[in-house]
């Protein structure tokens, strides 16, 4: 292995943590091992403490050898899993002296594969420090590598290959037969007070308590069905044994989970089902029927029976009476409102309703709900009532449109030109540069570029993959952990599919010949 041959590297870093972990590992090797990395100057990586006010060892007779935990981080970051052979490769260098040059190694001869120069600029997130930039795309030859760099040591390994992102999908998609739940009987009240008894299977974990939220649910569905309408192709070659392909069929499971969330007396839709546990035995409980639920579900259902239509004509005619069930419990119960803290649900709800089914009423309500300068960036129904209105082939507002096209070019260049002003090339919008909210600018940013064809924008998609993957400032890779894919939020986790659909679908775009005119 590369780091082998040199004695304070990442492999050294990594073999420290291990030995933290272990319970057994004798306390004065660790001492010993902590000694060795404060005494020496470690190339490529710089120390930083927990707890800066106290020394990190002592004469003392009881050190608090825990208090003061060294973070080494790399002052060459890139992306730890890799690049794509034809994509732009870009590593960040963070150290106060920036070097000139750099140097690609193949991990598996030690031989030089590419050298380049170092572009240096100021850091406009981070005061005046300077950053370097080295840019390695012209290499392409797939293969095990590494970055060296004079007085700075290495980078972590990564790879170049064809098929980087097309192998990431597979793993998220086991996300969600992972937390899908067993067959389970349980008791509730219907509206009327009369305890009823469902039976359930299929639905989704949503937190770790095992409470299955139909809103949370609904909003990942959304996600996920938004993601195939958009980049179905992305999707095609992930099937199941039985050949149906995979998002589809397990998109089709979490649906007859959720028609058996609705009331059947009044359309209504419990809001979750959720555990008590009382040290002896764990019951099953479902909440009360609720009108976010119930406008989350006909949202949801009305949309998945527009997407499942071509695969079974007749049980998406069951989801779509359903949603519109659901809406009619909703108008009984006076719930349908503009200034109804729903509101955003309920555009979204109409819109598909319209949509998936056509009747005016519901291009009434969608006109009503659905005001002309949305909030997409905040709200995620915004979104996804607004690209249900602008692929609706029957007949809207083009003012409306119009406007609703405009918000999301809009936000698609704000998140553009975040990017560009950006250290690693990523959205951060005030000061947020946390995961959820880059994560959702990508999904607003590969809806833009949908609508409109960007290279900009798919460049700036493939730079946040990178931040996301450990070309960071502390070469944190948020999507696995070693080779454990951890990204086990329902909603975030879908967030990334999205992303990663887009990413994909450059693969399957062929550009329009001239007879196509």
């Amino acid at each position: 292995m590369m780091y082998e041959k040199f004695s304070f590297s990442p492999l050294l870093h990594q073999r420290y943590n291990m030995f933290m972990k272990s319970k057994t590992f004798p306390i004065i090797t660790i001492a010993c091992v902590m000694s060795l990395l404060v005494s020496c100057a470690v190339p490529g990586f710089r120390m930083e403490y927990v707890n800066e006010a106290e020394e990190f060892l002592s004469m003392n007779e009881e050190p608090h050898l825990y208090d003061t935990v060294p973070v080494v981080l790399p002052h060459i970051v890139t992306d730890k899993a890799g690049f794509e052979s034809e994509a732009e490769k870009v590593a960040v260098f963070t150290s106060a002296s920036i070097p000139q040059t750099f140097e690609i190694i193949d991990a598996d001869t030690g031989r030089r594969a590419f050298s380049g120069v170092v572009k240096t600029k100021r850091n406009p997130g981070n005061g005046s420090a300077p950053l370097g930039y080295g840019y390695f795309t012209e290499l392409t030859i797939p293969g095990n590598y590494y970055i060296k760099c004079a007085g700075l040591g290495e980078s972590y390994p990564f790879v170049i290959t064809d098929d980087l992102i097309r192998d990431i999908v597979p793993d998220a998609l086991d996300v969600l037969d992972m937390v899908r739940e067993k067959r389970i009987t349980v008791k509730a009240r219907d509206t009327k007070g009369a305890e009823v008894e469902k039976i359930l299977q299929g639905g989704w974990i949503t937190d770790e308590n095992g409470t299955q939220d139909v809103t949370v649910a609904a909003e990942t569905m959304m996600t996920l069905l938004t993601a195939y309408e958009l980049f179905p192709m992305s999707f095609e070659e992930f099937t199941n044994d039985a050949g149906d392909i995979r998002i589809l069929d397990q998109l089709y499971h979490q649906s007859v989970w959720m028609l058996s969330l609705q009331d059947e007396t009044s359309g209504g839709v419990y809001r979750s089902l959720y555990t008590v546990n009382d040290n002896v035995s764990v019951t099953y409980n479902l909440g009360p029927v609720d009108n976010t639920a119930s406008a989350a579900f006909a949202a949801v259902m009305a949309k998945f029976s527009y997407i499942y239509k071509d695969v079974d004509a007749e049980y998406a005619s069951i989801c779509l009476k359903a949603a519109d069930m659901a809406w009619k419990y909703l108008e009984k119960e006076k719930a349908v409102s503009s200034s109804s803290p729903d509101s955003s649900v309920l555009a979204s709800a109409a819109a598909e309703l319209y949509r998936a089914s056509g009747l005016q009423t519901y291009y009434t309500y969608a006109n009503d709900l659905l005001p002309s300068n949305l909030d997409i960036e905040a709200d995620h129904w915004n979104l996804y009532s607004s690209v249900t209105y602008m692929l609706t082939r029957k007949a809207v507002s083009v003012a409306k449109c119009q406007s609703l096209m405009k918000t999301l070019m809009k936000s698609g260049e704000v998140i553009s030109q975040a990017a560009r002003d950006d250290s690693f090339m990523v959205s951060t919008i005030d000061g947020d540069d946390s995961f959820e909210s880059l994560l959702w600018n990508m999904v607003i940013l590969s809806t833009s570029n949908y609508v409109l064809t960007n290279d900009e924008y798919a460049s700036v998609i493939k730079n946040h993959e990178h931040y996301f993957r450990g070309r960071n400032f502390s070469s944190e890779d948020y999507i696995y952990d070693k080779d454990e894919y951890k990204l086990k939020d329902l909603r975030s986790n879908a967030a990334y599919i999205y992303m990663l659909a887009q990413i994909l679908s450059g693969d399957y775009f062929v550009a329009p010949s001239d007879s196509d005119y």
